[in-house]
């Protein structure tokens, strides 16, 4: 099934109102994508269609800020004010109104940067979450045991963050382990935000064509029925 332009379809909540965020109808399986501390923008949203077009998945890029920026400084502080809790639920009401959209689908998450610490925080506390996709983000003891999550992981890191040490990265990895959680952690040599294609200045064509290609493949085992064979 091709997908859908957001412009006409609105996901509904528990409440009957439109949940904030894009959605991208593809396919029998969903995934939520979180954005960076830019908030919803475009480039965002075409991870989604491209997720809905490459991958067959019902896609939707969730909106936690409300507003989008170019402006780092202003990012960080939107990330800062963003209550997590309430962050978490409205995550937790998109999953089951994605499952319920393609009546009782799977459903993974994905997130980059400040969006895959949430993404890894959500797993931990929404169960029914199937799988989990952290670009260069994790979230901090506080914010999550991560040894909680129920589904599987796989996470994508740059070996020159300067954002997330490989200390970090080493922790998660460790964790996760200890936990009994399924995961398959990829260092690459590159820096953080390397997926982004629009910031020129630390993305790598050739790394997220390798990133991109493990996360479809494990979207596509983990969702899709009988693993999209």
């Amino acid at each position: 099934m091709t997908s859908m332009s957001t412009d006409t379809f609105e996901l509904l909540g528990d409440d009957g109102r439109a949940l904030a965020g894009y959605l991208v109808s593809a396919g029998p399986a969903a995934v939520i994508v979180v954005h960076e501390v830019f908030g919803l923008n475009e480039q965002i949203k075409g991870v989604a269609r491209r997720l809905a077009a490459e991958g067959g998945f019902t896609t939707f890029a969730v909106d936690l800020f409300g507003r989008a920026t170019m402006d780092m400084s202003t990012g960080y502080k939107l990330a800062h004010a963003m209550v997590w809790k309430t962050a978490i639920d409205t995550i937790r009401r998109t999953r089951q109104a994605l499952s319920d959209l393609g009546e009782g689908s799977r459903v993974g998450i994905m997130g980059f940067g400040f969006g895959g610490g949430v993404a890894l925080a959500a797993a931990a506390s929404v169960p029914e979450l199937a799988a989990c996709v952290p670009f260069y983000g994790i979230p901090t003891a506080e914010r999550a045991d991560v040894g909680r999550i129920r589904g599987k992981v796989m996470g994508h890191f740059a070996k020159f963050d300067k954002h997330i040490s490989q200390d970090r990265v080493d922790s998660l990895e460790h964790k996760l382990s200890a936990a009994g959680v399924p995961a398959d952690i990829f260092r690459y040599h590159a820096d953080h935000a390397f997926f982004n294609e629009v910031r020129k200045e630390s993305h790598s064509s050739y790394n997220s064509q390798h990133a991109w290609a493990r996360t479809l493949a494990f979207f596509r085992r983990e969702l899709l029925p009988g693993g999209g064979g």
